[in-house]
């Protein structure tokens, strides 16, 4: 099993609907977010995605950052159903994925964290 705790999930109603998601700090301001909710298609949709936080805002780098579909299901969408899909997917997948995030991310995720520009400027 991974050495990091297991993630809390979080549910809420959303207008588009229900979601479920978690979080893991992955360290060097990268997160690496787990989020279940119906997509287009009408298919309930786990994905994986890493994110930087800066300054309150989260910045995902399409084709660059890490990002996976792990689960579709055509299932009825209810809050139960996004937090059984999304618990299932962090049972079934969460060590692979951390692993695949590892391998992509290298020492990245290892380097101190550069200080706020203000604080470089003072």
């Amino acid at each position: 099993m991974s050495q990091i705790p297991f993630p809390q999930i979080f549910v809420r109603k959303t207008p588009m609907g229900w979601v479920a998601s978690a979080s893991v700090a992955l360290g060097n301001r990268h997160v690496l977010n787990f989020r279940t909710s119906k997509v287009v298609t009408g298919l309930l949709t786990t994905t994986a995605s890493v994110c930087v936080q800066d300054r309150g805002f989260e910045t995902h780098r399409v084709h660059q950052d890490y990002y996976q579909t792990l689960i579709r299901e055509k299932v009825r969408v209810t809050d139960k159903a996004v937090e059984h899909q999304l618990g299932k997917s962090l049972h079934q997948s969460l060590d692979t994925v951390l692993r695949e995030v590892r391998a992509q991310y290298g020492p990245e995720l290892n380097e101190p964290v550069p200080a706020p520009q203000e604080a470089q400027a003072a």
